[in-house]
């Protein structure tokens, strides 16, 4: 909720300025994103090391978790700028949500989470997520560390009920994951990740 009301995520090097509006989301639910989870780049509020992306084309295959909320297009459109850096709130960022929902997806100029996709909709409310304009293969993969791992898994232990080998099983061959980090102590990390 840092995004929202502002402060630092648990684990995160610094906090979030928050929306203007600070309104707590009116709910929140589970949702499956078809779209290919990986994790890349380099943050320095996640210890330097890889965050976590999802392709920006639809594959049936992918089975992302998430959790979607129900927030206003202000607030979305706040989150979005502290995601990609701003510290203002009131910055001259072009962010075309109906666009967006025409076209399926909509870049903004600059920023590593610049490209908007629209999910469909539930309950007649649009479903938004952001995401980098490039996939895996045109940027160094890099594995996440354990304080942004926890806050994943503690997730997915919430909003999906997974057990600590569920855990394992589902991130184990994300890109970003596979191959960089070893199953032990991925097992250590989501052992340590309670609700």
């Amino acid at each position: 909720m840092a995004y929202i009301e502002g402060g630092k995520a648990p684990g995160a090097s610094f906090g979030q300025v928050g929306c203007t509006d600070p309104t707590p989301p009116k709910q929140d639910r589970r949702i499956m994103i078809l779209h290919r989870l990986f994790f890349a780049e380099a943050s320095p509020q996640w210890e330097d090391l890889g965050i976590a992306f999802i392709r920006g084309e639809q594959e049936e295959a992918a089975k992302t978790l998430g959790r979607m909320y129900l927030i206003s297009r202000d607030q979305f459109r706040e989150v979005v700028l502290q995601e990609n850096g701003y510290r203002r709130m009131d910055a001259e960022v072009e962010m075309d949500l109906e666009r967006t929902v025409r076209e399926g997806r909509s870049e903004m100029p600059e920023g590593l989470y610049g490209t908007l996709l629209y999910l469909g909709q539930e309950d007649e409310h649009p479903i938004f997520t952001f995401t980098a304009s490039w996939n895996e293969n045109q940027a160094p993969l890099n594995r996440p560390g354990p304080k942004y791992l926890r806050v994943i898994i503690r997730g997915l232990k919430e909003t999906f009920g997974l057990s600590t080998p569920g855990v394992i099983e589902y991130l184990r061959d994300v890109p970003g994951v596979q191959g960089a980090l070893p199953e032990e102590e991925l097992a250590r990390i989501a052992g340590g990740a309670g609700v």
